[in-house]
């Protein structure tokens, strides 16, 4: 270990490469490379990439109490409120539809299969703090430090905060990440919402049943507990003021409410709570109104669940010390491309960054670019763009791209070609549950030089098969290698979240190529939608100049003789199987697919040929093409 950057006097940091000399040091305080605020998705990921980088880092998190009392260790809103626990009550929801679906299938089930609470509230508790667990193990064997209380500015190199002894402690680091998240937002104007309401903070750290729940809000949040408690045999319903879904595709959403209704959430449109008052039998009694007809109506539940939004959390940070900057609206931290603040040397990532998308594997990459860039190990940036997400509501709504309304108010109605339609197949087209069945909506842009394709879908365990715009290591898949590409992620929490990519060089242009192990068939029959669409003339067999060994190169540089007519950027087709990210049991629960992408086509600078549709995904037999 090379010198000690800290001054006389200065207390010794734990072991690890040596830090650059900082100016601005004191007697007492600990000096670092990095120091990552908040211990969730994006800063532990940054923290640990830094830290395999050479550097010297610690990390602070500090979680405050909901107003229920509700607390919870490492990992942040996705591993302790959010992606996991949320993702394994929904998946013991849909284990409830298939015992009632059972008997359609010859199994002998007992109607109406019980469900215990409890237990299933201690599995999931239990699995979380393993999780918990394992980030700390995860610091510990990288060196990375870990204090455990609520940081505040002093300067713009230094935070402090108390220990559990009550001892004040001052860290300092070259370079500082802030990574605190977001909570979520209390409706504090009505009456009784704070002092008997609940959020996702705590519904999933309940030990007892909520039993008859109202769910306020028309957000993801709102709809996939609305969805899971449901699913769960509770009775819920689910409060919507406006729009649900409203950053969503509105047919899907409509659709996404429609099921839900069938399979009975009560919904209750256009109605805004007005208190919530205890009952003495500890009941809530619950006062709202009908904007439409002004008309009050009221009902009494076990428990009231708020969500409404989320807010960033920065109260206890006193970012006016360090002279970083906020959106006075959205109170989220002011961020450029390479996610650094008003201050070159401090960044923030993930949810508490403005203009961020609050999913945790845009978190996680971000956080580990970052780290890389700090380090000098890369120059990429995050790309924020075409993210895929999934809504894990009973029928699980998966888009990417952009919705029908933002192409619309994008390139206006006549750049914009919209189809859509039911399918059935699969588990969804047997005996049982006659309501349940699967919906695309393909959103078509201009048809130029670079054309997109923006799938919306539809369908049970949606988040399983709807993998996203990306290349895996799918099984026997060919694909070429674009570096704009290659930071592609999937869905969260599926296996596909964070899944490193693998590249294997295939020629997806012809089925006599020197890289081609063997024929690819694209199936362009069942390219949805099924309208005629121009392609560019099939090329002569090509036979691309075979590269080093182990070697990736873009753009493939063919022979004299080959075809040039096309650069294809991304092709990938075959089989893949999935393990259900987070599962509980021996195993968890496995799904088969089979996958096709071709990701944009650039044609020619010397011709004007239409963009063409090529194979996409392939969900049950009918596949789709996707161009983002």
């Amino acid at each position: 270990m090379g010198q000690s950057c800290l001054p006389p006097g200065c207390a010794q940091a734990p072991p690890g490469p040596a830090c650059s000399p900082l100016p601005f040091t004191q007697a007492g305080q600990q000096c670092y490379d990095l120091l990552v605020i908040g211990g969730g998705s994006g800063g532990l990921a940054c923290a640990k990439e830094a830290a395999q980088l050479g550097k010297k880092v610690a990390v602070v998190d500090y979680v405050s109490p909901s107003p229920r009392g509700t607390r919870w260790g490492l990992g942040g809103t996705c591993v302790n409120v959010g992606c996991i626990p949320k993702k394994l009550m929904h998946q013991a929801a849909l284990l409830g539809g298939v015992i009632r679906d059972a008997p359609h299938y010859g199994w002998e089930v007992a109607q109406p299969a019980l469900h215990s609470w409890r237990k299933m509230a201690e599995a999931v508790q239990n699995h979380v703090k393993s999780l918990n667990w394992g980030h700390r193990v995860q610091l510990q064997d990288r060196k990375v430090k870990y204090f455990n209380f609520k940081a505040s500015f002093v300067n713009k190199h230094t935070v402090c905060g108390v220990l559990k002894g009550g001892k004040e402690i001052l860290l300092s680091a070259e370079h500082i990440v802030i990574a605190t998240g977001g909570r979520p937002r209390y409706p504090a104007h009505i009456e009784g919402a704070v002092e008997y309401g609940i959020t996702s903070d705590d519904i999933f750290w309940l030990k007892e049943s909520p039993g008859k729940t109202l769910v306020v809000g028309a957000s993801y949040v709102a709809l996939e507990c609305a969805g899971f408690l449901t699913g769960l045999g509770l009775d819920a319903t689910i409060m919507i003021r406006s729009i649900p879904l409203r950053a969503f595709d509105q047919q899907m959403a409509s659709l996404v409410i429609e099921h839900m209704a069938v399979h009975g959430t009560r919904i209750l449109k256009g109605c805004m709570p007005l208190r919530v008052e205890k009952l003495p039998d500890g009941q809530l009694q619950v006062t709202w109104v009908d904007l439409a007809s002004d008309r009050k109506d009221m009902g009494t539940f076990d428990t009231v669940l708020w969500a409404t939004g989320r807010v960033p959390e920065i109260g206890s940070l006193n970012l006016e010390k360090a002279d970083v900057h906020t959106n006075p609206h959205t109170q989220k931290i002011l961020v450029d491309a390479q996610d650094a603040t008003s201050v070159p040397h401090i960044y923030a990532i993930g949810d508490v960054a403005e203009g961020r998308p609050e999913l945790t594997p845009t978190a996680v990459m971000a956080g580990r670019l970052l780290a890389q860039r700090l380090c000098g190990r890369s120059s990429d940036l995050m790309d924020y763009d075409n993210v895929p997400t999934t809504v894990f509501t009973p029928l699980e709504y998966g888009c990417v791209g952009l919705s029908e309304e933002a192409a619309v108010a994008r390139h206006g109605e006549e750049g914009v070609e919209v189809s859509q339609g039911p399918r059935r197949g699969g588990r969804d087209s047997g005996p049982g549950d006659p309501h349940t069945r699967r919906w695309l909506s393909p959103c078509r842009g201009p048809l130029g030089k670079w054309g997109y394709w923006c799938p919306s879908f539809l369908c049970l365990q949606l988040g399983q098969v709807g993998r996203g715009v990306q290349d895996h290591d799918y099984d026997g898949l060919g694909c070429w290698r674009d570096p704009r590409n290659e930071r592609a992620f999937g869905v969260w929490p599926t296996a596909s979240g964070t899944s490193p990519l693998t590249w294997r060089r295939f020629c997806p242009l012809a089925s006599s190529c020197s890289l081609t192990s063997a024929p690819l068939h694209l199936p362009l029959a069942r390219v949805w939608p099924p309208t005629p669409v121009p392609h560019f003339p099939v090329p002569p067999p090509c036979v691309w100049s075979s590269p080093a060994s182990n070697s990736q190169i873009w753009p493939p540089t063919p022979k004299e003789g080959a075809c040039q007519q096309t650069t294809v950027s991304r092709v990938c087709f075959g089989p893949r199987r999935q393990q259900l990210a987070g599962g509980l049991g021996e195993t968890g629960p496995h799904v088969a697919t089979r996958a096709a992408w071709c990701l944009r086509e650039q044609v020619p600078s010397s011709g004007d040929y239409p963009m063409p549709l090529r194979p996409g995904p392939s969900i049950n037999g009918t596949v789709f093409a996707i161009f983002v």
